[in-house]
């Protein structure tokens, strides 16, 4: 036979019993592969699956040494997220590998199987939406593990997400909005405005500065923070009929003292060459 795979059982110093495969190719020395803390019945069905691997010629020997689980994450991942990714990102990585690092602290990346993610994910006490966020973020950390030979495969490919609740909330009745529009002030009248119109997200609207706004052809430049430190920023334009209203912003000295449109607007001033308040936003 040109190649084999065996079990091979052993004694942890904490008398715990781990598993490993021994690979055996012809003309090839004989490798082996850690399971981790694994029932027998579990490296049984990895021996098949290894022996399939090197029978059908797919098997892909596994690198020298495999980083733990919470090693990748803490040295590795986390350093990519703070960089190529928002603070909100950031966070949400954050909540999602948090309990992961306890569950999986003594595990190397090529021990986690699909079924331990499966039985992770099932045993979750949340929605469904919150568990497809989970599984998308486990997704990205194999994915790259992958990417940068840390990991032949990721056991997370062929799960499939689950289904959700895609009703939605329900629509408000035209005197629901005509109670809520009489009920908020101008320059929330004039937030409201700009974000309906033009399309933008809440977080571009937080970083909206009044140098995007061209009064002459009634257009706003929708540029986000971290395009705006680039040297050519890539921004995007939206005509609204009414960009007027964005000079309504700037009233109120006493309100942005209060805080209250530091909080919504932090770079937001009044228009010293053009006075707003004499545009006609009727």
């Amino acid at each position: 036979m040109r190649a084999n795979v065996y079990i091979k059982s052993y004694k942890t110093k904490k008398n715990e019993t781990r598993h490993v495969l021994i690979v055996r190719e012809k003309g090839q020395k004989e490798h082996c592969i850690g399971l981790g803390p694994v029932s027998k019945k579990t490296a049984q069905l990895r021996r098949i699956q290894v022996l399939s691997e090197l029978l059908t010629g797919q098997y892909k020997k596994e690198p020298d040494i495999y980083l733990n689980f919470d090693q990748f994450v803490e040295k590795f991942f986390i350093d990519f997220a703070n960089v190529m990714r928002s603070k909100k990102t950031q966070s949400q990585y954050h909540y999602i590998f948090k309990p992961l690092l306890v569950r999986f602290k003594r595990y190397k990346l090529n021990q986690i199987q699909k079924h331990d993610i499966e039985r992770y994910i099932a045993e979750l006490k949340v929605s469904n939406t919150t568990k497809n966020i989970i599984l998308g973020g486990l997704k990205v950390l194999f994915s790259k593990a992958v990417e940068w030979n840390c990991l032949i495969s990721s056991p997370v490919t062929t799960i499939r997400n689950l289904p959700e609740n895609r009703t939605g909330s329900r629509s408000l009745t035209p005197r629901e909005l005509q109670s809520l529009w009489s009920s908020v002030t101008l320059w929330q009248k004039s937030v409201m405005t700009i974000l309906v119109n033009s399309g933008m997200r809440p977080g571009e609207l937080s970083n909206f500065k009044l140098k995007d706004i061209d009064w002459e052809a009634n257009k706003i430049a929708v540029i986000t923070d971290k395009t705006r430190k680039t040297k050519s920023p890539q921004k995007r334009t939206s005509e609204i009929p009414r960009v007027q209203d964005a000079g309504r912003l700037g009233r109120g000295r006493g309100a942005l003292r209060a805080g209250r449109l530091r909080k919504t607007l932090p770079a937001f001033r009044r228009p010293r060459l053009r006075r707003a308040s004499r545009c006609d936003c009727r």
